[in-house]
């Protein structure tokens, strides 16, 4: 009986000894899957050449420089990241020459079937292209894409508003008939106060209101506005008469405070109120409000979807590049175009010549994606995939983007520039027009106290 009991005290020290083992190992496996940081990179350097596709601020180009240089942008920074990374050095070159933002021409260059000769001239093949270029589906088929490198979408651009001027502007923050309400509390307290206060309607001889019915009257609306406005130089008597300017100055107290409030946003920022504020604006007009967009580009395979899927209709203006889209915008030739967020943002900011000319509305619609490209049967596109995940994931690319102010690194930068512009392509600054209306009722005011000055004066020094 002994004997069995020691073996089963052997095994179950055997047993906890191999599940403690396990666990340990267990838990060093998991750390090091966490701290893998590796990547495969070609056992020897290479060269490769890389067909740049020009679209600011992913890539620029400067034909006044030669080599590398004439390239610089996040793009090339991004190229730089990736060569120690990889073992590789890459050698730029303009992907399409002639049409240098057209990522179809930019792609063509990767058919290594095609010899080199039948290229146009001035094209070199490359073995990858990148810049600003949308990996989709239709794309799949004829190249290969690596991881994406940077998301965003699409953007609606409109022309700013031209500047207009309210002289009721002043009333904007409060809707009509909470101005009714406001005039009607008025009312209501300064009867209340006279019947509480006033020697002619009260049990209380003792009343900083005049006598007489009429002058009475006049006396508790003035003494209501004035508890209003902070100047009050009159005091009820009676606990009646305390108690109702008590809630007639908790009232006011919150509607100064919400009006003062909204006063300065709708005073500067009411005029950047486009007429069009989103892609569904568009897509409801029913060809009604026009585009301008670029013929060739990834936005015409968009409309094209859109109309075969969900029948929209679309009111276009082709142009050449994007450049030409915005100008016609920005002229009121169209009324909107669309372009990716991180590219409009860029162009707004930085490109345009009047950079109070146009604004990007509403929130971005069909997402895309950036990749780098490769020939359909180049499996280099796993290993750059590999290296583009561990910069994303070091942070390496967020960096990058906010040092271009694109995409979310671009949206302070872009909520600045729409404060500046407020009002137009002047300013934000306010005009005497915006004020119009609140001088002509204080000069009826005025008019009206002259107007009692000189009937009290000269109507027998009786106060009216």
């Amino acid at each position: 009986m002994v004997h069995f009991r020691g073996i089963n005290l052997s095994l179950c020290c055997l047993c906890i000894f191999f599940l403690l083992t396990n666990a340990t190992n267990t838990t060093s496996d998991r750390e090091s899957l966490t701290e893998v940081t590796f990547v495969t990179g070609f056992p020897t350097q290479k060269t490769l050449i890389w067909g740049m596709h020009v679209v600011p601020p992913f890539a620029f180009y400067d034909s006044t420089k030669t080599g590398n240089a004439q390239f610089t942008g996040l793009v090339p920074e991004l190229a730089a990241l990736l060569e120690p990374v990889l073992n590789v050095k890459f050698t730029f070159v303009l992907g399409a020459p002639s049409t240098p933002e057209n990522e179809e021409a930019v792609l063509s260059t990767l058919d290594i079937e095609k010899d080199a000769n039948d290229l146009p001239p001035g094209v070199t093949k490359a073995h990858l292209a990148g810049g600003g270029i949308h990996v989709s589906a239709n794309r799949s088929l004829a190249v290969r894409f690596s991881t994406p490198f940077f998301e965003t979408g699409y953007r609606l651009v409109v022309a700013v508003p031209p500047i207009s001027h309210d002289p009721l502007s002043f009333g904007a923050p409060f809707h009509d008939l909470l101005w009714l309400v406001v005039a009607i509390e008025i009312l209501l307290i300064s009867v209340a106060i006279y019947f509480m206060e006033a020697p002619a309607a009260s049990f209380s001889q003792e009343s900083d209101l005049a006598d007489g019915q009429i002058a009475g009257m006049w006396d508790s609306l003035y003494m209501a506005c004035t508890f209003m406005l902070g100047t009050a130089d009159k005091a009820p008597k009676t606990w009646g008469g305390k108690m109702a300017l008590l809630a007639h100055g908790w009232f006011m107290l919150i509607i100064i405070a919400s009006y003062t409030a909204n006063l300065a946003s709708f005073l500067v920022m009411g005029a950047l109120t486009p007429s069009v504020s989103g892609w569904a604006d568009v897509t409801s007009s029913g060809g009604k409000l026009s585009l301008a967009l670029p013929r060739g580009g990834t936005q015409e395979s968009f409309l094209a979807w859109e109309e075969h899927h969900y029948g929209y209709k679309f009111n276009v203006t082709w142009t050449t590049t994007m450049a030409e889209a915005y100008d016609l915008v920005a002229t009121g030739a169209a009324d909107a175009t669309f372009d990716d967020e991180a590219i409009a943002q860029y162009y707004l900011l930085k490109q345009v010549a009047d950079p109070c000319a146009l604004m990007a509305v509403g929130r971005t619609f069909h997402t895309v994606f950036y990749g780098l490209a490769f020939a359909l049967d180049d499996m280099d596109f796993i290993p750059f995939s590999e290296a583009i995940v561990l910069l994303r994931e070091t942070g390496a690319v967020s960096k990058l983007a906010t040092k271009y102010q694109v995409g979310a690194g671009g949206e302070k930068a872009e909520a600045d520039q729409v404060a500046q512009c407020a009002g137009g392509s002047n300013s934000g600054v306010l005009v005497v027009e915006d004020f119009w209306g609140l001088i002509g009722i204080i000069a009826g005011v005025l008019a009206f106290s002259f107007a009692i000055h000189v009937a009290e004066r000269y109507g027998g020094g009786a106060k009216v």
